[in-house]
Formats: C-alpha cells, structure tokens, sequence
C-alpha cells in the first residue's frame, strides 16, 4: 500500500510553509485532517487565514508553523502516488491512510526537530478520525511516535451517536438503496464527463459558490473515485459513530498528577444536522472541562451562527480561523511551559 506525499504539487495539497529565518526556537506543523467528502481545496480559506494569524503570533518569539494537509485516497482528481490502494476505501483504511500522510508531512517539511510538535485540526468526521489517531498514538501504536503531538482542535466534531443527528436519516434511507454509493457516482458522471475541471468550476461559480467551493465541487464530480468515496465513507460513519468509545488517555484523568492526554478543544455549531444537542450536551457534560478539572478539554459551543459546513462560507472561514489559532498559541504556551518546568 503506497501512501506516500505526492511527487508533484496539486490544488488538492495545501501547504503554507513559513520563511526558514522565523524558526530559531520552534517549528510546528499543524495538520487538517478534512471533513467528507474530504477534499483540501475546500479548506483553502480557512488554512490560508490560520496560517496568517497562527505566524504573526508566533513570528516575534521567533517560532513558526507549517499548516496544511493532503487529499486522501478516494478523492483525488489524478491518483498518482495511492494508485494502488483499493478503492473505495473503509473509515478504518482512511484512519491508517491519515496516519501515514501526516507521517510524510512532518518528514517533509520538518528536517531538523529530534522530536518534531504536532498539531492536528480536524472537521467533521475527520474529528473521529483525529481521536483514532490520538488513541493508538496514546497506546504506542502508531506511525507518529517519533513525533509530540501537542494538541487537537476539534470543529463540529462527528464523535458519538450520528444515529441520533437529523441528517442520518436521510443518509440511512439512501443507503437501503442496493448498490446505491455506486450508482450515484455513475449517475453524476453522465452529464459531467464531457467537461473539463476548469469549466465545471466555473459553471459552479457562475451559480452562486464561493471560488474555493467551485473548484472543490469540480474535483469532487471529475475524480474517478470521488463520490462513491464520499457516500462508501458517509455510509461507514453512521454505522460506527456510536457510543463514546475512549478513555482517559483521551479525555483525561479524574487526578490531575495521573493525565497525560493530549491537550483537546471542541467546537461546535450551535445548530448542526450531523450532531444532536442531545449528544453534543451529554459529552460536554461527561467528558468536558469543569472548575474542578481544568486539565480537561475545553469545548465550546459557537455562537456566531456558523454551520457545519462553516469552510464553504468565507466570513465563516475566516471566523473559525482566527479562533483556532488563538487555540493553537494556547497548545504552544503550554508545551513551552512544560519544557520550563
């Protein structure tokens, strides 16, 4: 199974890489693990707006951060590089994939770190994904071992009970369909398959959409693999999104002394179809952050209207990335202040 960075650059890999001289006491990556169907290019605002504040925040210590990520298995536009991984691929292959492709990134653009500092944003069921990835990290099962991962950042996390959230329904109707991922992505090929990327993106711009958006939804319908990706990976998330499924590795420790989870915040739309209040209220009350465990994770609740789909909408975009920064600069004082103590 390859699952290397791509050898040549594309539109669907988005990195921002910092000025080599801003990096004489620190240098991160932060990497976005997207939501589905998960494709980067729908995240170019966001991540060209975190990348901006997370450096003028960290440029006068003299720190600076790598943000980015690559399109996974499934929806590229051009296979290239995971040509022979087998498609379409289950959430758990998706899991192993991320691994591996946030491997490749901290050896790509972190040469000189013994013990290269990791920050994962995720989306969506990239959340889940992210927590499956600090689980096994926590177990001393992972790819990432050589790496600190400092902190998450969780954004309308898809973690517990999508069989509770008003869009699985309709999503759980379609799937009853035989063969239904399959004959949709033939379906939408018909009308699409004589145009160009190029003119797809532009007639999705002409009808309303953000430029980004446009483009992400030209990849989205011109990749071979692409929709029966997205609907094969909606279908696996429904069926295994369930109960809370992690321990105190992730949450954190009753005792204070006895933590040693991965510093975690979470974001959630206030109103959102693929996460029920009833859910979403339950885990801020169980595993969330109180007076009396302050080591706990933060999770917050938005209240500026954004959606779950907060990365098609620009001012929404750019919103959300500011506020993740100032969580990023939360994780970084904090591992500067262990490294002091």
């Amino acid at each position: 199974m390859k699952t290397q960075p791509p050898t040549k650059s594309s539109s669907q890999d988005i990195w921002h890489k910092p000025p080599l001289a801003s990096s004489s006491n620190g240098e991160y990556v932060i990497y976005m693990l997207p939501g589905n169907p998960c494709i980067m290019t729908y995240y170019q605002p966001f991540l060209s707006t975190l990348f901006t504040s997370i450096n003028a925040a960290l440029s006068p210590r003299h720190m600076s951060a790598h943000v980015g990520g690559y399109t996974p298995p499934g929806f590229r536009v051009s296979p290239g590089h995971i040509s022979e991984v087998k498609l379409p691929a289950s959430l758990q292959d998706q899991i192993g994939y991320a691994k591996k492709l946030i491997d490749a990134a901290i050896k790509q653009h972190i040469k000189s770190a013994s013990r290269p500092k990791l920050i994962l944003v995720a989306h969506s069921i990239g959340t889940y994904m992210a927590l499956e990835i600090l689980r096994r990290y926590k177990d001393g099962h992972s790819t990432l071992a050589h790496a600190d991962i400092i902190g998450a950042v969780l954004l309308c996390p898809t973690i517990i009970q999508m069989a509770d959230a008003e869009n699985e329904g309709v999503a759980d109707y379609f799937f009853r369909i035989p063969g239904f991922p399959t004959i949709l992505g033939a379906l939408v090929k018909i009308p699409t398959f004589p145009l160009s990327l190029s003119v797809i993106s532009w007639i999705a711009c002409k009808v309303g959409n953000a430029p980004h958006v446009a483009q992400a939804f030209a990849e989205f319908v011109k990749g071979p693999h692409a929709v029966r990706q997205t609907m094969h990976l909606l279908r696996d998330s429904c069926q295994e999104v369930g109960e809370d499924k992690w321990t105190e590795k992730i949450w954190g420790a009753a005792n204070q002394a006895e933590n040693e989870a991965v510093p975690l915040k979470l974001y959630f739309a206030e109103n959102d179809g693929w996460v029920s209040r009833s859910a979403r209220d339950a885990l801020i009350a169980s595993r969330g952050r109180t007076e009396d465990c302050p080591w706990k994770p933060e999770m917050i609740v938005d209240g500026n209207g954004i959606g779950h789909g907060f990365n098609e909408d620009l001012d929404h975009s750019h919103l959300v990335a500011e506020k993740v920064a100032r969580m990023i600069e939360e994780f970084i004082e904090h591992d500067t202040n262990k490294k002091h103590h």
